[in-house]
Formats: structure tokens, C-alpha cells, sequence
């Protein structure tokens, strides 16, 4: 069969399968997928088109955002990587302080913490987008998460805290990372 569609120049033989039962009639295509694929092959086509149902799709998405982590994120760990790198003690998310802050160095009173840019919505940030769909959920969910770090940060600064906001964004150069997180310690 000569491809004259591009259906088959994909990488993913699973993705083109897909393809091939999403577009096989525009491509005149056999309409059964036993025509195409060992029967084997076609009871897999099939479990994937069943998970395409909507009880499937909010089955995905839970076990997407169940895997969304509050603590010891990639941006947090790469924090404490580094502090431990310089030298600095600290504590992990101490739930006496509000907000629970990711790092706690209580010899400098300092407290910093790690922003992801699309939850805290980081101004200005490319991260930081809106999603278009279910707005109606997903604006007042985000504007309560910026309502809580301001909130958060003005907590700990009447409690004698000094507060270091990282984002995401901000942490994919060392070199700064250091620098910042030098300056911050060192200023009393």
C-alpha cells in the first residue's frame, strides 16, 4: 500500500493506528481495521478508541492531576540541591509556619518558596497561560492561589520571616540561582 496520505510517516505506530481509525474514511481506507492489523492489533485499536469516552477522559485527567505534587517538585529539589551545594542547613516544609514554606533556614530566619509558574500565575511569565477551557473552574482556582501567596508572604513577614519568592522560570540558570540565593542569606 503506497502512502499518499502521510498517515504512516509518524513514529509512533500506536499514533498512526489512531490516525488510520480517526481518518480512514476521508482516506478511503477499509472501514474494518481487521483489513489492516492482526486481530491482536485490532482488540488494542479498540481498547484505545474506548478510552476516547468521556468517563476515560476524567479517569486521565484525575490520574494527570493526582501526579501534580505539593512537595518535593523538580523546581524544589533543584533549590535544595543547590543550597546544599553552598554549604546552608535548612528545614522542609514546616507546617507550624503559614503557608508551609518549601525551605526554612531558621539561623538566617529565611524562608523560600518555590513557585511553579502556571499555579502561582508568575506575571509576565510564558508558563503562566491561562487554560481555555473550563474557565469557569480554572480562574477562580488560580486567583485564589495568587490570593494565597500574598497572604502566605504577608504572614511570615509580620511573624519575623524574611521571604524569598523562586519561580519555575528563574531557576533554569545556576549560576543566578546562586547568586540570589547568596544575596538573600547573606543580607540580615
Amino acid at each position: 500500500m503506497q502512502d499518499t496520505t502521510g498517515l504512516f510517516r509518524h513514529r509512533n505506530p500506536g499514533h498512526t493506528l489512531k490516525r488510520l481509525l480517526d481518518h480512514g474514511r476521508a482516506y478511503g481506507l477499509p472501514r474494518c481495521i481487521d483489513q489492516l492489523v492482526s486481530p491482536g492489533a485490532a482488540r488494542n485499536i479498540a481498547k484505545m478508541v474506548d478510552t476516547r469516552t468521556a468517563g476515560a477522559k476524567a479517569e486521565a485527567r484525575s490520574r494527570i492531576m493526582r501526579g501534580v505534587r505539593k512537595k518535593n517538585t523538580k523546581p524544589e529539589l533543584l533549590v535544595r540541591r543547590e543550597l546544599h551545594a553552598m554549604g546552608f542547613r535548612f528545614r522542609l516544609h514546616r507546617r507550624d509556619l503559614p503557608g508551609t514554606p518549601d525551605v526554612i533556614m531558621p539561623r538566617h530566619r529565611a524562608a523560600i518558596l518555590v513557585h511553579g509558574c502556571f499555579w502561582h500565575q508568575h506575571v509576565g511569565c510564558r508558563h503562566a497561560n491561562l487554560p481555555r477551557t473550563r474557565t469557569d473552574y480554572w480562574l477562580p482556582k488560580l486567583a485564589r492561589n495568587v490570593k494565597r501567596d500574598a497572604q502566605t508572604e504577608k504572614e511570615l513577614v509580620a511573624l519575623g520571616w524574611r521571604v524569598l519568592v523562586l519561580w519555575e522560570c528563574e531557576l533554569r540558570d545556576g549560576v543566578a540561582l546562586r547568586n540570589r540565593l547568596q544575596a538573600f542569606i547573606q543580607q540580615q
